[in-house]
């Protein structure tokens, strides 16, 4: 089992721990903004790169307590959906959440729409799996 630990980062340090099996599957991708080729009249091209990078990422987790999942749920509604905050994920060894292994992402925010309807999945009774997205901006990347 592993223990993922998300702290908003907005208005507050709420934080909450949720204990679970981070499985195969989470993954994440790169998009980079205002990034374009021009050509230009004498036949060369001229790359315009003045944007920063968006992770999106996907937090793929199963065998989540009913008590961890109302927890990430009231948290996630209240906090992050609906209040507009942004959120850390936690280094955790062995998973990359889209800056390397072992390391954290800031300034993250929830990518699942305006509402968490699609982040929980009932397993088995009292157990949850859980697919949570998220995205956050980097200049950097």
């Amino acid at each position: 089992m592993s223990t993922v630990t998300l702290t908003q980062t907005d208005n507050g340090s709420a934080a909450i721990a949720i204990e679970g099996k981070v499985v195969y599957g989470t993954d994440f991708y790169l998009a980079r903004l205002n990034h374009f080729v021009l050509p230009i009249v004498d036949g060369t091209e001229k790359v315009y790169d003045q944007g920063p990078s968006k992770l999106y990422g996907l937090i793929l987790m199963k065998d989540i307590s009913i008590s961890d999942k109302n927890t990430w749920l009231d948290w996630l509604e209240d906090d992050i959906i609906f209040g507009k905050n942004r959120f850390t994920i936690s280094a955790l060894s062995g998973v990359n959440w889209g800056l390397g292994d072992n390391t954290a992402v800031t300034n993250c925010r929830f990518n699942g729409g305006k509402s968490s309807k699609d982040v929980f999945e009932f397993a088995a009774p009292g157990i949850y799996t859980a697919s949570f997205k998220y995205m956050a901006v980097f200049p950097w990347i």
